[in-house]
């Protein structure tokens, strides 16, 4: 039963793996304010400001993100990841999304358009680059390959 969670501004959303719903919590009060409705249980979740939030589905090897401030209306689908689950978006905008199926990342582009793919070793020197400091570099992407992940 995955669990996982993400902060932006004064919200909180819960993963809780028992159903579909996701709730979304006033970080001042502790109370709930809405119960998103998802398609499907989501595994992972990041927050992606100033107002969407990025769902992983590894059941059914998708990747959403939604916007918040519209009741949660779906932005964009990213569905090229075999059993995505982790998932995280640094300070570029990039979304990291891990494999639970290969040991790979997806890294894709703000607009779920793009995604290069780089291996789990290979993550802690990317592009020549410890890990610390990749949000330093302009560029990240090229064009996607055929093959998914």
């Amino acid at each position: 039963m995955p669990i996982d969670l993400a902060a932006l501004s004064t919200q909180v959303f819960i993963t809780h793996g028992l159903d579909n719903n996701m709730p979304q919590y006033e970080a001042t009060t502790g109370e709930v304010q809405h119960q998103l409705q998802r398609d499907s249980q989501p595994d992972g979740i990041a927050a992606f400001k100033p107002n969407s939030i990025i769902i992983t589905n590894g059941k059914h090897n998708y990747v959403h993100k939604f916007n918040i401030r519209k009741g949660g209306q779906r932005r964009w689908t990213f569905t090229d990841v075999i059993e995505p689950y982790s998932v995280i978006v640094d300070d570029r905008g990039v979304i990291w999304v891990r494999s639970n199926r290969y040991d790979r990342f997806a890294l894709i582009s703000r607009d779920g358009k793009v995604c290069e793919r780089i291996y789990q070793d290979d993550a802690i020197l990317y592009n020549g680059q410890h890990i610390l400091q990749i949000n330093q570099t302009a560029t990240y992407v090229r064009t996607p390959t055929k093959s998914r992940m």
